[in-house]
């Protein structure tokens, strides 16, 4: 069985929509919705929508992530975000497959979006430093994964928004099966600029620590990766003189 995770903060006019589309997958036979503290009708919303809510006991995604698995049952856990617009109807069913056919036990979805600036000037240039092999993955803060319920037990959770990447580089580190699926474009809501850099902070935290822990932060680390850029990027300069 799957079980769908959905952490949500002041939702109400859009979980419907996710719970619809969990609904429709064969595949889930579990929703749990984590209200992380909100002041509208989210939690309303998503029980009338044939949710289970419970409430976050640490405000944070994370949290929220951590609290609605620990809530789940099922062999597999997808996890969708709150605020997710322009979800393909066959979603669930891409990110599932390859666990069910045996192929992997961590999934992150890879898609397109029009905003994406602390993926792109905060995290992509610190995983490309510290962790190049992780590089290959287009949305590595994407918070759209499926995991196999005894891998995830393994992993442990940030309480906030570094936890997307953190579980990434934590399952590469214990050998996990890793894969990437296209489920085409999103929309998310917009956020301020302050609340990104907050989300920035918090993203280049949870990396720095893993790099600690994992041996990667050192400066030796630096300059390797910057000998293979510059290695990687001198026939494109021959090619332009």
């Amino acid at each position: 069985m799957t079980t769908v995770v959905i952490p949500a903060l002041i939702e109400a006019c859009n979980i419907k929509l996710v719970i619809e589309l969990a609904k429709r997958s064969p595949a889930v036979g579990e929703i749990v919705v984590d209200d992380d503290g909100s002041i509208d009708d989210t939690r309303d919303c998503a029980v009338r929508s044939g949710a289970r809510v419970v409430t976050s006991s640490l405000l944070g995604k994370g949290a929220s992530m951590e609290d609605g698995f620990l809530e789940s049952n099922g062999d597999i856990v997808v996890f969708l975000d709150g605020d997710l617009r322009g979800l393909a109807s066959d979603l669930i069913e891409r990110l599932v497959e390859p666990i069910q056919d045996g192929s992997a036990d961590f999934v992150k979805a890879r898609f397109s979006r029009s905003a994406a600036r602390v993926t792109i000037l905060t995290a992509k240039p610190l995983i490309e430093t510290f962790f190049p092999e992780l590089a290959y993955f287009a949305q590595p803060l994407g918070a759209i994964i499926a995991v196999r319920r005894s891998a995830l037990e393994r992993l442990t959770f940030e309480a906030d928004y570094g936890v997307d990447l953190a579980l990434l580089i934590d399952a590469r580190f214990l050998g996990l099966r890793l894969a990437e699926v296209d489920i085409g474009h999103l929309e998310h809501h917009s956020q301020t600029l302050e609340a990104l850099g907050k989300m920035a902070k918090q993203v280049a935290r949870a990396l720095l620590h893993r790099a600690e822990k994992h041996g990667r932060l050192h400066i030796r680390q630096v300059r390797e990766v910057e000998e293979i850029e510059r290695q990687t990027d001198l026939p494109a300069r021959f090619d332009r003189k």
